[in-house]
């Protein structure tokens, strides 16, 4: 039996990795948690990626709010990073349940 849910974020590419190195770990430990209200890192195909897990469906009218959630924490860990909108992917996270 598998589980999945929808994850929403950004890819952590070289410039986003260079912005998080700049910040301090209390500040990092802060606003990057396994909690539904902070950032989450996931690795994805081979990739890392920083943002929310959105549990098994998604009501899109709330897709916008998120967004802008996942950008201010963004700004917080990494505030010198250039953000873009177009950026941000959605994919599922499959688990196998024991």
């Amino acid at each position: 039996m598998h589980e999945c849910e929808l994850f929403l974020g950004l890819k952590v590419n070289t410039l986003l990795k260079q912005e998080l190195k700049k910040s301090s770990s209390s500040v990092l430990d802060l606003f990057i948690q396994d909690h539904p209200e902070y950032l989450q890192q996931v690795a994805f195909n081979g990739s890392e990626y920083l943002g929310k897990k959105l549990g098994e469906k998604l009501d899109l009218s709330h897709l916008d709010q998120i967004q802008q959630n996942i950008q201010t924490l963004v700004s917080r860990v990494a505030p010198q990073y250039v953000y873009h909108h177009s950026a941000l992917v959605l994919f599922p996270l499959i688990q196998q349940s024991p």
